[in-house]
């Protein structure tokens, strides 16, 4: 994944932990803004670029700065592997079509365990005022954003086979519709606003 699902993944291992499961492994292997063609480029070359943490007793551990993809699909024989888009792309579905059939054909050729299920991450739409340089495609519109990151994954699920999606989106999507959010309470000019803490990365209150 992407710093998404560095996000997306923070508190995990202590939830886990809270509720008394153990026996759970839990490991994220990421670039900054990496997207599904570059993973596959990544591979591809075998360069070592991502950053590999794992949990198993409810707390993160850097096991490699320098990782490359095959050592990490490898590294265990996991039951469930997630992949999502980059943000700036996840609402744009000719990428997915092009890319996503190729970094599911690497997972399961380099993946030790053949029945692993492959489960789509489903990422959040920018903050009203973000300055992600990529909003632009989006008419720098929250609701355009979202919108169409729903249509992909709606997409990708009957074109790819993809039977389990993790809703992390439309739990931001609606928490912003709750009191959490504090739109009303700083200036628009505020970086830290619907729920993130630079306009597009999640707020870690929260």
């Amino acid at each position: 994944g992407s710093s998404f699902s560095d996000d997306g993944t923070e508190y995990l291992p202590a939830l886990l932990r809270t509720a008394g499961i153990h026996n759970v492994t839990v490991a994220r292997l990421y670039i900054g803004g990496c997207s599904l063609e570059r993973h596959c480029n990544e591979y591809a070359s075998g360069a070592e670029n991502y950053k590999y943490s794992k949990a198993k007793n409810g707390a993160w551990t850097v096991v490699s700065e320098h990782c490359s993809l095959r050592d990490g699909i490898k590294d265990e024989p996991w039951d469930i592997i997630t992949m999502q888009e980059t943000s700036g792309l996840s609402g744009i579905y000719d990428n997915y079509r092009e890319w996503l059939p190729k970094l599911i054909e690497i997972v399961r050729n380099e993946a030790t365990n053949p029945h692993a299920s492959i489960v789509w991450h489903e990422t959040w739409a920018y903050a009203t005022n973000s300055d992600h340089e990529r909003f632009p495609l989006y008419d720098r519109s929250q609701a355009k954003m979202w919108n169409g990151i729903q249509s992909c994954v709606e997409n990708l699920k009957k074109d790819f086979n993809i039977d389990v999606v993790i809703p992390s989106g439309k739990a931001i999507q609606l928490a912003r519709e709750t009191n959490l959010n504090n739109k009303n309470k700083v200036p628009n000019a505020c970086k830290v606003y619907d729920l993130t803490r630079d306009g597009y990365h999640l707020n870690r209150q929260y």
